[in-house]
This record gives C-alpha cells, structure tokens and sequence, in this order.
C-alpha cells in the first residue's frame, strides 16, 4: 500500500512538473498552425450557429471547437485563454500517455515517450 501512495505522489508531482514547465512557453510558442482556425469556429458555435450549415469547415472532426467553445463560455474569448486551455489538455494528453505506456512498455520507455511529448510541444 505504502508503494501505491509513493506511485502516486510522483505522479502528482509529474504532473505538476509537466504543467509548470509548459506555462513559462504557452504564449511565446511558433503555432504551424493559425490559431483563429480553431477559435473563430468556436465563436461562431457561441453565436448559435452551426458547422457545415452555417459556416464552412473543412475539418472532419469538430469537437475541438465545441471544447474551445465551452471553454469561452467560462472563462470568456481570448487568444490567452485559449492557449491555457492547450496547456491543460496537452498536460491531461500527456499524463493519460504516459500512464498507458506504462502499463505496455518498461518505466523508463514510457517516460521516454512523456519527455518526446514535451519537447513536441516547446
């Protein structure tokens, strides 16, 4: 049981590591790709329109706009609180990755993995 706890407690503070780390960079990062591609999609959808019948998209998937859109609704639209919500859900993304690897593949490989990851994101 004790095992489980230290487990744990380095999990936490993994987690805690992976988020501080990002937050010095969330808003001085070079983005491939144009961020109003997601957030004005996610401000038309707070409008109360609709995708492909509204307004054009040429994106399959559109539940990332409906998870910006959300989150526009709580905290209220900006670029700033755009990319805070892409450091949560990238550290989320990132821990959920390492935690299955985990299970499939030797600590050190999985870690591996969770350390590639960061350096995607910088």
């Amino acid at each position: 049981m004790r095992r489980v706890r230290g487990v744990a407690a380095n999990a936490r503070r993994g987690e805690a590591w992976l988020a501080l780390v990002q937050l010095p960079l969330f808003d001085r990062w070079l983005g491939l790709l144009d961020e109003g591609y997601l957030l004005a999609p996610a401000e038309e959808i707070n409008r109360g329109k609709v995708p492909y019948r509204d307004f054009y998209v040429d994106n399959p998937l559109p539940a990332a706009f409906y998870v910006v859109a959300a989150w526009f609704r709580l905290v209220g639209p900006s670029v700033h609180s755009a990319r805070l919500l892409a450091v949560g859900l990238f550290t989320a993304f990132t821990v959920l990755l390492f935690r299955a690897a985990r299970v499939l593949v030797p600590r050190s490989f999985a870690l591996g993995l969770a350390v590639l990851m960061c350096c995607y994101r910088v």
